[in-house]
């Protein structure tokens, strides 16, 4: 059975470029699988006209900061003044995904080939991926690419990667009602769709079982014996990622602020999800560390009442008028995703998420 692969937009977010781990994983395993990688025209056009809102508000926000921090210093002429023409980028950017989906087991589907009435009938009566105020038409449009491939290849499965959770799955984590009745009428069997969260739950559930574990690999990685990378190095190496690193993470007395990640007083392995072996001397890992950091955030004055024990300790009262800087610390889980070549003992790819967030 042929598989598709579909990514939603909000998938490609901050990996305009596909170098997160996950993708350069998903490359790999296409040929050796015999696994299709679909992008939608419809997605298409929206990542690009996301990128080109990410580069602008981005450059603007940069802009801004660089000319603060000029007017502070002894010459106005020390930072280089910023330059980027964004239309450009945009063109070079689309240009890199259709040359991207050209090659290989990838492709831009086309826009569907739809009753518009049909449309108009479903977002009336609100049925999904429409939500309740009639939203979901760009949705719609990928679910009917998505059908029109289950049509033309009968013996194919898609593999739905989508974050977005309210108008595509059900109460337990599965295709939406509304969605498995459409596959029913149009004489599609349900278990041809497969719904995923994210990227790194449906390498784990669709993929990577196809590979032979390592096993060996994985117990001399717990034990901090497998020659080909140390705890101490790695640790090292993902110290240098994650800190000064703004997280997400609910703290006493926070304020919806960002939190900063100021340094790390120890880390360990945790949970092993996979060690695979690639060609060309390459392994995946996809692994937890359990760090002890020091964080930074603000609170407001009000809730530093006299006398009052705080798990964190004051180390700028006078931060601005309403706020206080704090510290605390705090035990932080990181999913780390790395390609490592064995013959080099470099790091083909490195990327990390903090889970707790």
């Amino acid at each position: 059975m042929n598989r598709y692969i579909i990514l939603d937009t909000n998938i490609y977010y901050e990996q305009f470029w596909l170098r997160h781990t996950n993708m350069q994983i998903l490359t790999d395993s296409l040929k050796m699988l015999n696994i299709f990688w679909v992008m939608p025209h419809v997605v298409f056009d929206e990542i690009i006209a996301k990128y080109r809102k990410y580069l602008e508000e981005n450059y603007k926000e940069l802009r801004l900061r660089s000319n603060r921090v000029s007017r502070n210093l002894s010459r106005n002429d020390i930072i280089p003044e910023l330059s980027l023409d964004i239309n450009q980028e945009v063109e070079t950017y689309r240009s890199f995904l259709e040359i991207f989906f050209s090659k290989g087991n990838r492709k831009i589907f086309p826009y569907p080939k739809v009753n518009h009435e049909n449309i108009v009938d479903r977002a009336v009566k609100k049925r999904k991926p429409f939500n309740s105020q009639g939203k979901g038409y760009r949705d719609t449009l990928i679910w009917e690419n998505l059908k029109e491939i289950l049509h033309e290849n009968q013996d194919a499965k898609v593999i739905f990667v989508t974050k977005n959770t309210n108008d595509y799955f059900g109460d337990k984590s599965d295709l939406h009602d509304d969605l498995r009745q459409d596959l029913q009428e149009n004489e599609i069997g349900i278990d041809r769709v497969k719904l995923h969260g994210s990227l790194t739950e449906m390498f784990k559930k669709e993929i990577s079982d196809e590979f032979l574990p390592q096993e060996k690999i994985k117990r001399q990685f717990k034990k901090n014996e497998w020659e080909v990378i140390s705890h101490e190095g790695l640790f090292e190496y993902l110290d240098e990622f994650v800190t000064e690193q703004e997280i997400k993470i609910d703290l006493p007395d926070g304020n919806d602020e960002m939190v900063y990640l100021e340094s790390i007083d120890g880390m360990k392995i945790g949970t092993i999800d996979d060690i695979l072996q690639f060609p060309d001397n390459e392994v995946y890992l996809s692994f937890q560390v359990k760090a002890n950091c020091i964080l930074s955030y603000l609170v407001d004055k009000r809730d530093l009442y006299p006398n009052e024990s705080k798990e964190y300790h004051v180390i700028d009262i006078g931060w601005n008028e309403h706020s206080a800087e704090v510290e605390i610390t705090r035990d932080v889980i990181i999913q780390v995703m790395i390609v490592v070549n064995t013959e080099t003992k470099l790091f083909e790819s490195f990327d990390y998420e903090f889970i707790n967030e």
